[in-house]
């Protein structure tokens, strides 16, 4: 089956872009657009794709947090021109599975689609490098206890990458992957890996 998309952009035409965009992949079909939060709330409680594509500008920090949480298990991609620090760290903290810029080529914002109805988290290497930069700046105990091994994993699991990828991005077995997160949740006193994210990413941690 394809991947099912809610597009919530406050500027018509970008709509109609990425509608054209999109509907040159025969697996991607866009079953709505939003203009506002308000409708897009609406659009993802009856239609519940498995992607929603927003740019934040539309509804603000306050507001993709309440769309992330209206969204169920709806991916979401941010696709916005916001590329300071605060806009991402706040996509971060909402939920966002993925995150690109609107230079981004048709053909990654096709993959990036197509990756996160599959599971996976996906964010372009500049995003994903500033994400780990800002995180590793704002560590706070018990992080300290972790491996440098350790550390490097959890920043990836921090980004909702899957174990599966963390160990081909790493060049490591799937169980060796499991064996350290394991250990960083007992390190980090957590009680699940959703907690051990949760706990780094709150604001102020």
């Amino acid at each position: 089956m394809g991947a099912t998309v809610v597009v919530a952009d406050g500027h018509a035409g970008a709509r109609d872009a990425l509608r054209e965009l999109l509907s040159s992949a025969e697996d991607i079909t866009v079953v709505a657009e939003a203009g506002t939060s308000a409708a897009a709330e609406r659009l993802l409680a009856r239609h519940r794709p498995d992607v929603l594509l927003v740019d934040p500008r539309m509804c603000g920090p306050a507001g993709l947090s309440t769309l992330a949480k209206t969204a169920g298990a709806a991916a979401i991609l941010v696709f916005t021109t916001l590329d300071d620090d605060g806009s991402v760290l706040a996509a971060i903290r909402a939920g966002a599975r993925g995150y690109l810029g609107k230079n981004a080529s048709g053909e990654q914002v096709v993959r990036v689609i197509r990756g996160l109805a599959a599971g996976q988290a996906l964010f372009d290497a500049h995003v994903a490098c500033r994400v780990t930069t800002l995180l590793c700046g704002d560590r706070r105990p018990p992080t300290h206890r972790l491996t440098t091994r350790q550390r490097e994993i959890f920043d990836l699991v921090v980004l909702g990458i899957p174990d599966t990828a963390i160990a081909r991005r790493l060049r490591l077995s799937p169980k060796t992957v499991r064996n350290h997160v394991s250990a960083i949740l007992t390190q980090l006193n957590a009680a699940s890996r959703a907690h051990a994210v949760e706990w780094y990413l709150r604001p102020g941690s």
